[in-house]
């Protein structure tokens, strides 16, 4: 999904590889997040794409709910 659009840049590189994408991801992340990442062991290598879109979509997931706790505090609905 994420490399198809690499056919639309202009030149003659190749598409990138699936390590590539991955790592592409993961440094797009914010850095709170990629040391979470780090610390739990985790690793690009060793994880398949959607592993690793899976971790960071928790880690949204989390950051929404604690959002969503400090919003409620400030500002009762």
């Amino acid at each position: 999904e994420f490399n198809s659009y690499v056919d639309w840049i202009p030149g003659n590189k190749p598409a990138l590889n699936e390590q590539q994408v991955k790592q592409a991801f993961h440094d797009a992340m914010p850095p709170t997040w990629q040391e979470r990442f780090a610390n739990a062991g985790n690793s690009l290598v060793g994880m398949t794409m959607a592993q690793v879109v899976q971790y960071f979509r928790k880690q949204e997931d989390q950051a929404a709910r604690k959002m969503n706790c400090k919003i409620g505090f400030l500002f009762p609905i």
